[in-house]
């Protein structure tokens, strides 16, 4: 059975790991091996810390599958208020993929956004790939014409 957790400072090393595992997965060929295979969880790692330890809101959960963690979602509620609350991560590990995990993480974070005025009922803004990496592009209904690099 799947649960939600509210993150805590103590999940950063999980928090971490999920995320890496997931960019190993996900970007290979995109990101450079080098950094996937020898990075890549020690600055996730970083920017955990950086993140738990910052004045700006952070609304995290963690997935579990009876009880085992299998991914989180993050929310950053004022990176764009004037757009909504941005969804800036959401990973499933891959053998956990295809249960409906991330159906179901999102449909924490929209009750959440409901509390907010700006916020809207479809993501404001999506990753995409490109030939110089990734960039993160207006969704359905985001008002931005430009695309803004990550």
């Amino acid at each position: 059975m799947l649960s939600l957790r509210p993150a805590q400072s103590d999940d950063i090393p999980l928090i971490a790991a999920l995320h890496a595992q997931s960019w190993r997965a996900s970007y290979r060929g995109i990101l450079p091996d080098a950094y996937l295979d020898e990075r890549a969880e020690d600055d996730r790692l970083a920017v955990w810390r950086a993140r738990f330890a910052s004045e700006k809101p952070l609304w995290v959960r963690i997935a579990c599958w009876e009880d085992e963690p299998v991914g989180f979602v993050c929310l950053l509620p004022d990176e764009a208020p004037e757009l909504g609350i941005y969804l800036d991560n959401l990973h499933v590990r891959g053998d956990q993929q295809g249960r409906g995990i991330g159906r179901r993480r999102w449909v924490a974070p929209r009750r959440c956004r409901r509390r907010s005025p700006a916020a809207s009922e479809s993501p404001r803004w999506m990753a995409r790939r490109t030939s110089s990496g990734l960039c993160a592009c207006p969704g359905p209904s985001s008002p931005r014409p430009a695309n803004r690099r990550i």
